[in-house]
């Protein structure tokens, strides 16, 4: 099934969960030629993904994309590599657990005239797009975030204290892993000039990175989020409620339901359960239709910067940031 203009060569740095996933959409859905980079020759490989390992495999494929998977703390470095060589960069989120080498990436992308675009597939999601466009135009005051689950239960194959999440020198911990909150509050209420809360490790989970927040974000507009992350919640939740005078709005993003009540009249819609690869294929058919138009994506490295530093900042003053050799 090809929805891309264009035919090219995608390289992928880590096929862990996620870019198994982006891998095999690439390929299997819009007929991309995948290659996956791999630290051993004998490496399993996916089906429609052909591995190569060397510096020299990748200078001979003259790839036009590269697909950035691996673990937080190795994104810039990859980055950097990547665009030097002149490949487009798609990179699953976050860019990096701190902003060592993000000035030179961005100088790179800039000079070389490269796309940029960062995954955050809950944008791609119906109900966080419908509730952006029916909130255009309304003022809301506040909303109150809740993203809560079990860590354990996440990859059920793999011991949870074996993961990136729980590891420090990985860029683990809820307020890296669990960006996704304070992207799409960004994207529904604006810039975040601010983050003030606690974050800690509470619970008895064996990892050794933070497992919960509990934040207030202060975006440009106007609004106050208050947003709690955690990793141990045996009942998952997703939810957004947002606040204004005579309305309220409860987008049940697990449950799959909208709650619109206004100035005394309520409406409901529900909305059909999503697929696992459902907006991560929406994510990368938006990103490779920016290549092919040669357009700008949402949510380039510019735009992502402006979530991602508050979130260093609040994490630094939290005390959180990995040990440095």
């Amino acid at each position: 099934m090809r929805k891309s203009a264009k035919r090219y060569r995608v390289v992928f740095f880590g096929l862990g969960s996620i870019g198994s996933r982006l891998a095999r959409l690439a390929a299997d859905d819009f007929g991309h030629e995948v290659f996956a980079f791999r630290s051993r020759a004998a490496a399993d490989s996916l089906p429609g993904v052909v591995n190569i390992s060397s510096e020299n495999d990748l200078a001979d494929l003259s790839p036009e994309v590269a697909f950035i998977t691996n673990p937080t703390s190795l994104h810039v470095e990859t980055a950097l590599s990547c665009a030097g060589r002149g490949m487009h960069l798609f990179v699953e989120k976050p860019l990096s657990d701190r902003l060592d080498g993000v000035d030179r990436l961005l100088r790179t992308v800039a000079r070389r005239g490269l796309a940029t675009c960062v995954g955050c597939n809950l944008r791609f999601d119906p109900m966080i797009a419908q509730l952006r466009a029916r909130l255009a135009g309304r003022a809301p005051f506040c909303a109150r975030v809740i993203c809560s689950s079990h860590l354990p239960s996440w990859r059920p194959a793999q011991d949870y204290r074996r993961s990136y999440s729980a590891s420090r020198k990985m860029g683990g911990g809820v307020l890296l892993d669990l960006i996704h909150e304070p992207d799409y509050c960004h994207f529904l209420f604006g810039p975040i000039e601010a983050i003030e809360g606690t974050a800690a490790k509470v619970s008895g989970l064996e990892i050794e990175t933070e497992d919960s927040a509990d934040m207030t974000l202060s975006h440009r507009s106007g609004v106050r989020t208050q947003v709690h992350l955690d990793y141990f919640g045996l009942r998952t939740q997703r939810k957004i409620e947002v606040f204004g005078d005579g309305l309220y709005v409860e987008a049940d993003l697990i449950g799959r339901t909208l709650l619109w009540r206004e100035n005394g009249r309520k409406r409901t819609k529900s909305f059909a359960a999503l697929h696992s690869d459902d907006t991560y294929r929406e994510e990368i058919r938006y990103f490779f239709r920016c290549l092919d138009r040669g357009e700008t994506p949402m949510n380039n490295l510019e735009e992502h910067l402006q979530v991602l530093k508050p979130v260093l900042a609040f994490r630094r003053r939290q005390g959180l940031e990995k040990e440095q050799p």
